[in-house]
């Protein structure tokens, strides 16, 4: 039931600022006054305002009240609810938003010109900018200006990246077999999980919360531990022939460096997985072993069928046997102060999970990752709800 009072001024600053109530729609008219000059009108001001659970409409015929009113504009707390909020400087608010809004495609046009031509170049990462603005809520900051102040560039250079990443995977889909079908399952799973929402920024948020750390960082350090793995195998290549005792352990190795490097993705996977099946979301302290199980008993268990956590966590510790006689890898740990064997597998299958872990899941899942989260910056970029973003920062005032 909403609630109905006459306020003034200082009563509706209370709410907003003292009694954790929040503007969520603001209606101000002025009505001329009859048989008086034409300037002369009479204000009219309708501000509501809610808790959660108490909704208030809080009506004025008061100047200042109104001007206050509309002052308030659109921004979001630091969940992402949005709400109406003062701005410190209103001028400027008005100036930046035709600045943002009017003739886009042209500015647009104009910005990705500079940038093909190279007579604007960028001092900072924008991707990596945007990203972290998104991911602070810190949506006044005024670190964040340059995102104001270069958006057509900004706009201009991640469509280039997209294009180019597009590029890139289709390239990687034409050179091994089956990682389109692997990008194609984690990309709808992502999807399906995190653009639930008309809401552009919220869904970006809900992917951000699930990942806990950057997808620049991770691929970072995921492709970082490719390197090493490039050079082992290159390593091996130039040895020719090796024996099976030999190269298996490097095989291991490789696997579980494969397997560390995609832990922040599989955490979000299972997050998504249980989005989709309407399971209770896991404990943020769940284990890697745990997480990869959830996947695996769920309709989408086919993506990790080469990835067993039980050979990460027993190279990690450095407890696999490598058995010549047997042509058999051994995995072992410690229970009950005793050394068990916990999982067995031949030469021939190791090599076959090293193989499709490197060649389509650790590629697969980087792509989709990194392809998903651009997806959504690119409609962030174009999005209204991304212009009242960049018109708090640098101009919101003190409640």
């Amino acid at each position: 039931m909403i609630k109905k009072i006459s306020a003034d001024l200082p009563k509706l600053k209370d709410l907003i600022a003292n009694k954790g109530f929040r503007a969520i729609s603001i209606s101000v008219t002025f009505t001329p006054v009859a048989d008086s000059p034409s300037e002369t009108v009479t204000p009219h001001s309708v501000v509501t305002v809610t808790n959660g659970s108490d909704t208030i409409e809080l009506e004025s015929d008061d100047l200042q009240f109104s001007m206050y009113a509309l002052s308030l504009k659109k921004i979001r707390d630091q969940v992402g609810t949005t709400m109406y909020r003062p701005f410190a400087n209103l001028d400027k608010y008005w100036t930046e938003m035709e600045s943002l809004v009017k003739d886009q495609d042209t500015k647009r046009k104009a910005a990705l010109q500079r940038l093909t031509s190279n007579t604007f170049r960028f001092d900072y990462s924008p991707k990596t900018l945007v990203t972290r603005f998104l991911a602070s809520r810190k949506w006044g900051a005024a670190e964040f200006a340059a995102l104001k102040r270069d958006h057509f560039e900004i706009q201009a250079y991640i469509l280039l990246h997209g294009k180019q990443m597009l590029s890139t995977q289709q390239s990687l889909h034409r050179n091994k077999p089956g990682s389109e079908q692997y990008g194609d399952t984690i990309d709808e799973v992502l999807r399906k999980a995190f653009r639930t929402d008309v809401d552009f920024v919220t869904n970006y948020l809900k992917f951000q919360e699930a990942l806990a750390s950057d997808t620049e960082d991770t691929l970072t350090q995921a492709l970082a531990q490719h390197k090493i793995v490039k050079d082992t195998l290159d390593m091996l290549g130039r040895r020719g022939t090796v024996p099976g005792e030999v190269g298996i352990p490097h095989l291991l190795d490789i696997y579980r460096r494969l397997s560390e490097s995609l832990v922040p993705l599989i955490n979000v996977l299972s997050e998504a997985v249980c989005v989709l099946e309407s399971r209770q979301r896991p404990d943020p302290r769940l284990g890697f072993a745990k997480r990869c199980e959830i996947i695996k008993r769920s309709s989408y268990g086919g993506l990790l069928v080469c990835l067993d956590p039980a050979i990460r966590n027993s190279e990690s510790h450095a407890a696999t046997q490598v058995d010549k006689a047997t042509g058999k890898v051994y995995l072992t740990e410690i229970i009950n102060g005793q050394r068990r064997i916990i999982g067995t597998y031949t030469f021939e299958q190791v090599a076959e999970m090293t193989r499709e872990l490197l060649d389509v899941l650790f590629p697969s899942l980087l792509f989709s990752f990194y392809m998903h989260e651009l997806a959504l910056i690119l409609v962030i970029l174009f999005s209204p709800e991304y212009i009242e973003l960049l018109l708090c920062i640098d101009n919101m005032q003190q409640v």
